[in-house]
């Protein structure tokens, strides 16, 4: 019984780390990345729809991320969707793409965007926290149910603790190599 817990626990955990993960990629670092433009959704017909799913994307040069759609009519609503996202990156239509030049980040810069990646892992802890306070008030109520005893209550609150503190770390040290990414010329 202490292992069912512990396995909802783990998954549970698993995937706020695996969206922590996805938000990450969010953030601009000073090289080029396709996956900094996955949240963004484009209006077209009358429907959002997400931009990767419009168009195909590479990176050129490690510095320019190239997007090229597969209908050449939604290229102004891609680059209304990009400038709309205020990402710092002005896009800019060349033929049938659009091109996006990544700046060199100013140290002003790379302090905001470490800053913001501090402040999203701290976010994140809060919700594997949640997560493992769910998971306890269960075991605690199969204690009043009398289906746990207070010996298994105390294992599984021990296991369910050191699943969170392994996420954490690896949260920590996510986010450790992300600014090591940012701070890094």
């Amino acid at each position: 019984m202490s292992q069912q817990f512990e396995t909802n626990a783990l998954q549970s955990m698993k995937k706020v780390l695996t969206q922590y993960e996805q938000e990450l990629l969010k953030i601009r670092t000073g090289r080029a990345s396709a996956s900094l433009y996955d949240g963004i959704m484009v209006l077209i017909y009358g429907t959002k729809v997400p931009l990767k799913s419009i168009c195909k994307m590479h990176v050129e040069e490690g510095k320019t991320v190239v997007i090229v759609p597969f209908d050449r009519q939604n290229l102004s609503a891609i680059e209304r969707s990009i400038v709309d996202q205020k990402i710092g990156i002005t896009p800019a239509v060349i033929g049938d793409q659009i091109r996006m030049t990544n700046p060199p980040l100013t140290e002003e810069r790379r302090k905001e965007f470490v800053k913001s990646a501090k402040s999203i892992a701290e976010q994140f802890k809060v919700q594997l926290r949640t997560v493992r306070r769910d998971v306890l008030e269960i075991v605690k109520q199969s204690e009043k149910e009398k289906v746990l005893s207070q010996d298994d209550v105390r294992n599984i609150e021990n296991k369910i603790q050191k699943i969170l503190d392994q996420q954490i770390a690896e949260i920590d040290s996510k986010l450790q190599h992300k600014v090591k990414e940012l701070t890094t010329f």
